[in-house]
């Protein structure tokens, strides 16, 4: 056997050892342990004080680091001055009929008079929309784009028979101003003349100035204007209205972000409800009077709700909360539920002669799984907080929190409650009525009857119980043994039928055992199990190829979101007819030389050649500029390059002749030249400048990635210092990277899985097993997402992260079972540990299934239906793999050695730090601390104790061996035979 294979068994049994050691000392101080856990659920629920709430999409979706996003905050920074915009658009419903009718623009203007009468009151001052609209500084008037320019705003010039023709014309018929149709109608529809015949949106847009003076009254105002439009917007759709209202106001995506959430009020009392009653059924156990765990269950809720809300405080400190984290609520409910069973499960199986402190400390010694699987659970959660997305680094950073309070309260909290628990059962108090105790003559009677059975049954086959990992020296008895050493041989005898009898199998597990263990492993069966998993792992793999990645606004919005309707028009009339795009000049740009014009002529040529991607321009104010220089009879004398041979002349001509005539005021109105106006440099006259083209078709998901990198090569490229820019563009920098970094993070999760699972499952074969396992799950995860339509984006990144630390829980048990088990067969060890920890296992993933429940039901965005799907399979495949296929390959490959044999040489060198209550020298009555079936046994033995000092020595020394023998069989426990 290897150095480190002993290693690996040697650190597990200390940590076992060490966990028995520390419930001994909570044990002893059950209300100091209290008090101290209940000052650091005070101190950790303070951070809900400190707490920050962030709904920004850009923020939580879309790496902080991604050139879009520092590009944005460039373009922002020095077009700070440009207005906010607030739209209004009219649709049909359903969304595609006509709507250039005479009712649908009279339905505009009536909003369009509500807009304007919309009044605040801000700090005892009354706004307006007069009051904080943008002033257009050539008109002087409040900007307004959209459909009502063609007639001047002025309802009565509105003709129905001449509609159509003042659009198509395209010009204010007031003012003759031309109007770009792009920016008043969407998906507009022509005939073969170029005569608009129709249009599916109505748009009017309206300018609010952007200043820190009114920024309080403008949003203020913008939730008056929201409100308002909402209530029409209700209304049209009481009244089935041909007419579908979709507005937006500038902060309405992050106000709306923040109103999804996994869950309200009422899901988090029905979803504790539900796991307080399959815990009640479960742990509860109505069956005994004695053993049954009622109080016990309702404490392991209130315990894993404490760990929750513990988690959720410690991240107030130093971690932004975001809608998605809600999810941890029922997701920690579920997995903290899962752990309690283990622990339970450990604390049934020991022996109940035992006192209280020794069933304490054998239960936490026997729950080092527990320990394998968080630490695996916080390792990935601990990788994902490299993830380049703040939401999955918010999401596994209060992920982190609360795990470690579950597994805190899990070996704290919860064990001062089972130590109560274990004193009730120690002293007979009814499990119901714990104030009452049991009657001697009515309890437990089958169970006294069959174990006076069993007794008959081994004195007459006249055979010894073996003791597992006993003393050496104690385990047989020489004729030279004293009397004391004979009685305590028979003591020994007695306890270990006792525990026999206490350790009989469910319903369940005797299936397992018997009819569901030897199914599986006949070897026709396993080899179908084999071909069939592998056969689905090889389809995974190439519909894992098949994922696309991809991210929609609406998934992070709630159902009934306003905002719905207006990102679906987005992306079926704004994406799929081209987007309008900047290229930024930046700052020191001489755009007076030569050498710069032909630079930025090439630029402007490379843009136009790539037809694929751009639809329409280049077009801005340089290349108008240049023939205009050309035309003019006063422009400044040229050189042979067509500039100015003054080069003063080249920025002055250009704002005091070029931006001042009619055709090219709008370069002007749309701020495409910022001028440094105190700058007396020449290189520095234009601060910075931006040129604009519009996309061809960009609504497939992978074309708006080529897209972005074949325009970032040209402008990264370009001699000029430049960069494009769109508004809607952040999310394509997210689609580029996010399958990128989802691959890396589960990849770093699975080395951390197998180093975790080389340590703790002793074995590299097995190690190795459970990784391959755990791999073979997350591809059928990733094969999953594109059966179900899913996409690779930031939410179904952090399910296949988290994937890899949950599917553990469900294999981790089963391999940790059989690694430890003392049968000599692979098969023998595969069925006893599918027996012993199996149902504990199953039950797990059905109550994450069911803690899960109430999200997939009450979530009120498709953000939280995803992840819940995800995670839904991601238990399935789980147990599908820990339950099914790796017993079978266990069967085959698994390690045949037992770490029994390592650790037996230590126990039999040491002696046992365990108590007994009933031998206190203190005269009580045994019979109030000890189980009834035990008290004629205790009784004797303390009679013997009494006959004098020298038989009360020998007797307490046996006694001692006896409880070190009692200690260690009770340690490793096994299932009889029967």
């Amino acid at each position: 056997m290897s150095r480190w294979t002993k290693f690996c068994a040697t650190f597990e049994e200390k940590l076992g050892e060490k966990l028995g050691k520390f419930s001994g000392i909570i044990y002893d101080h059950p209300y100091i342990s209290l008090l101290i856990v209940i000052v650091i659920i005070l101190a950790s629920i303070g951070g809900f004080y400190f707490q920050e709430t962030e709904n920004e999409v850009t923020k939580i979706y879309v790496p902080q680091d991604a050139p879009i996003l520092v590009n944005e905050r460039y373009f922002n920074k020095k077009w700070d001055f440009l207005p906010k915009y607030e739209a209004i658009w009219l649709t049909s419903d359903p969304i595609g009929d006509n709507v250039i009718t005479k009712e649908s623009i009279d339905l505009m203007f009536e909003y369009d008079k509500k807009v304007k009468e919309l009044e605040i009151t801000y700090n005892d001052k009354k706004y307006g929309f007069y009051d904080l609209c943008y002033v257009n500084p050539i008109t002087n008037k409040c900007q307004i784009n959209g459909i009502l320019e063609f007639w001047n705003f002025n309802q009565s010039l509105v003709e129905e028979d001449k509609i159509l023709e003042v659009i198509t014309d395209q010009k204010n018929i007031v003012t003759g101003q031309y109007l770009d149709e792009s920016t008043v109608m969407m998906d507009i529809e022509k005939n073969e003349d170029g005569e608009i015949i129709g249009g599916v949106v109505l748009i009017l847009n309206y300018a609010m100035e952007n200043n820190d003076d009114n920024a309080k009254p403008l949003e203020k105002w913008e939730l008056e204007f929201i409100d308002e439009l909402l209530e029409i917007k209700n209304q049209l759709e009481k009244d089935n209205s041909k007419h579908k209202l979709i507005f937006n106001a500038n902060s309405s995506i992050n106000n709306e972000v923040g109103k999804a959430s996994a869950s309200n009020p009422v899901t988090y009392i029905i979803g504790y409800i539900l796991m307080g009653l399959v815990l009640w059924l479960t742990i509860g156990n109505f069956k005994s009077t004695l053993t049954s765990h009622l109080y016990l269950s309702i404490g392991a809720l209130v315990t894993i709700a404490f760990s929750v809300l513990c988690g959720f405080g410690l991240g107030g400190y130093f971690i932004k909360n975001t809608s998605l984290v809600s999810v941890l609520i029922f997701l920690m409910l579920a997995l903290g539920v899962d752990d309690v069973y283990i622990i339970v499960k450990n604390f049934d199986l020991t022996d109940i002669s035992l006192n209280p402190r020794d069933r304490l400390t054998l239960t936490l010694k026997n729950s080092t799984s527990i320990v394998v699987t968080t630490l695996t659970d916080v390792a990935v959660l601990l990788i994902g907080l490299s993830s380049p997305f703040d939401a999955t680094v918010y999401f596994c950073g209060y992920g982190c929190c609360c795990i470690f309070f579950v597994i805190f309260f899990q070996f704290t909290l919860f064990p001062i409650m089972l130590s109560f628990e274990a004193k009730r059962i120690h002293h007979q108090h009814n499990a119901f009525l714990p104030c009452m105790r049991i009657k001697t003559n009515n309890f437990d009677k089958k169970e006294q009857k069959k174990e006076k059975e069993k007794e008959k049954k081994k004195k007459k086959n006249k055979k010894d119980v073996e003791i597992s990992d006993s003393d050496p020296n104690s385990s047989t008895t020489s004729d030279s043994d004293t009397d004391s050493n004979t009685d305590t041989k028979e003591k020994n005898t007695k306890k270990n039928k006792g525990n026999e009898s206490k350790l009989k199998l469910d319903f369940f597990q005797r299936f397992l055992k018997e009819k569901y263990g030897p199914f599986i492993l006949n070897k026709k069966v396993s080899i179908f199990i084999i071909i069939i998993f592998l056969a689905y792992f090889g389809a995974s793999i190439y519909f894992a190829t098949q994922v696309e990645e991809g991210f929609e606004e609406t998934s992070v919005l709630t159902d009934d979101s306003y905002l719905q309707d207006m990102f679906k028009v987005l992306n079926k009339y704004y994406l799929g007819n081209g987007q309008d795009f900047y290229i930024v000049i930046k700052e020191d740009t001489k755009y007076h030389e030569a050498e710069t014009k032909n630079q930025l002529l090439k630029l402007i040529e490379d843009l136009k050649k790539t037809e694929k991607w751009v639809s329409r321009g280049p077009y801005g104010w340089y290349e108008d500029y240049l023939n205009y220089l050309q035309t003019e009879d006063d422009a400044p004398t040229l050189d042979s390059d067509g500039l100015p041979v003054n080069p003063d002349e080249f920025y002055s001509y250009l704002q005091d002749s070029f931006l001042q005539n009619s055709d090219y005021i709008h370069y002007k109105l749309i701020s495409d030249i910022i001028f440094n106006e105190n700058e007396d440099d020449i290189n520095k006259q234009i601060e910075v400048s931006r040129l604009n083209f519009v996309s061809t078709d960009l609504s497939k998901t992978n074309d708006r990635v080529d897209f972005m990198y074949d325009i970032r090569d040209i402008t990264t490229n370009s001699e000029i210092d430049c960069f494009e820019y769109n508004e809607f563009y952040y999310l394509v920098e997210q689609y580029s990277i996010v399958k990128q970094s989802t691959l890396m993070s589960v990849g770093f999760a699975i080395l951390a899985v197998l180093l975790l699972a080389f340590i703790f499952f002793i074995y590299p074969t097995n190690a190795i097993l459970i990784s391959l396992t755990i791999i073979m799950i997350d591809v059928d995860l990733y094969g999953f997402l594109w059966l179900v339509g899913l996409k690779i984006e930031p939410v179904s990144s952090v399910c296949l992260i988290m994937s890899v630390g949950f599917a553990v829980d469900y294999a981790a048990h089963i391999i940790h079972s059989y690694t430890t088990s003392k049968q000599k067969t692979r098969k023998e060890k595969v069925i006893h540990s599918l027996t012993q920890i199996g149902s504990s296992v199953l039950l797990g993933g059905f109550t994450t299934f069911l803690g899960l429940t109430p999200v997939l039901i009450f979530a009120t965005s498709e953000i939280f239906r995803t992840l819940v799907k995800i995670l839904y399979a991601t238990i399935v495949s789980g147990i599908l793999h820990g339950f099914v296929f790796l017993p079978v390959i266990l069967q085959f490959l698994g390690a045949k050695g037992n770490t029994s044999i390592i650790n037996k040489k230590k126990k039999s060198n040491k002696h046992s730090d365990v108590r007994d209550d009933s031998d206190d020298s203190d005269g009580s009555d045994v019979g109030d601390s000890i189980p009834l079936d035990k008290m004629k046994k205790s009784k004797n033995s303390d009679s013997n104790s009494e006959s004098g000092s020298s038989s009360k020595t020998d007797t307490t020394q046996s006694n001692s061996q006896t409880q070190r023998n009692t200690h260690d069989s009770s340690s490793s426990i096994s299932f009889s035979s029967e």
